[in-house]
């Protein structure tokens, strides 16, 4: 970066040059390729995350009332209702072992979330109302 320096006279201007970037770091204002990863790869984790917190919470929440309509008693309605909230809590280790063991972190959370999603469009069209298909609604969700 250029600095303008005055000497005695006004009229006589000289340039003077600031000392060499010693870092290696160009500021070009653009991001390297490993930021632009690193900033893709975070942008899919929070997103992928948000989308399964919402969802389970979906429904968890709707599930006794689902069952409930298909006539399910409040007991059976629950107990599966806590058999998958068991199952969701423990998902994670088996992912935690696919990930450190088999596939890698990153293929496991697009793998999982290609399956959670599969999960979710199957839960979604057995409640809908015209279709009602308890089987594919169970397969969906655990």
């Amino acid at each position: 970066m250029a600095s303008i320096e005055l000497t005695d006279t006004a009229e006589k201007v000289t340039e003077k040059k600031s000392p060499a970037n010693t870092s290696g770091n160009k500021p070009t204002g653009r991001l390297h390729f490993w930021q632009r990863k690193l900033l893709t790869v975070c942008s899919w984790i929070l997103l992928t995350e948000a989308m399964e917190r919402l969802t389970y919470y979906t429904i968890q929440g709707s599930q006794r009332n689902f069952l409930q309509s298909f006539g399910y008693s409040n007991a059976q309605s629950t107990s599966l209702n806590s058999a998958f909230s068991v199952i969701c809590y423990l998902w994670p280790v088996a992912g935690g072992w696919a990930a450190d063991a088999k596939l890698g972190k990153y293929r496991v959370i697009l793998v999982g979330s290609i399956v959670y999603a599969i999960g979710t469009y199957l839960t979604a069209i057995a409640a809908d109302p015209n279709i009602r298909l308890l089987p594919m609604y169970f397969v969906g969700t655990f």
